[in-house]
């Protein structure tokens, strides 16, 4: 990807890797292994964090969030509890990323053809 990226191509992902909320979107998944008393996990654990923070050290040009209310979240998930949805609205919304990537924040409750132009908008401010 980042190969790519030097060599002029743009490059779209669907999520970016991110190591500041465990177990939430692309975050570290095993870091509750990192005391285990299993060498193997930890090891798994300790290569898992690795590799989220090299991809810290080549971080994205740009990050579009989409932001979406918890109650559109409900209707759209509706096996969802509306505080599970609370929380995952609050915590993508204080994600924080490196300086020099540009952060595009989008209300997807806007109809879709509105938010693919905001997103395609900022691809283009952006290249």
């Amino acid at each position: 990807m980042w190969r790519a990226r030097n060599l002029g191509a743009v490059v779209i992902c669907d999520r970016f890797l991110q190591t500041q909320v465990a177990d939430f979107n692309d975050g570290p998944a095993f870091s509750h292994w990192l005391a285990h008393p299993s060498p193997w996990l930890r090891a798994a654990a300790r290569a898992e964090l690795a590799a989220l923070r090299a991809s810290e050290r080549q971080p994205p040009d740009l990050v579009i969030r989409l932001h979406v209310t918890p109650e559109i979240a409900a209707r759209r998930r509706p096996g969802m509890g509306l505080e599970r949805l609370r929380h995952g609205v609050a915590t993508i919304a204080g994600l924080r990323y490196p300086p020099g990537t540009r952060v595009a924040d989008i209300s997807s409750d806007e109809p879709f053809d509105r938010v693919l132009l905001q997103a395609k908008r900022a691809i283009w401010e952006c290249l």
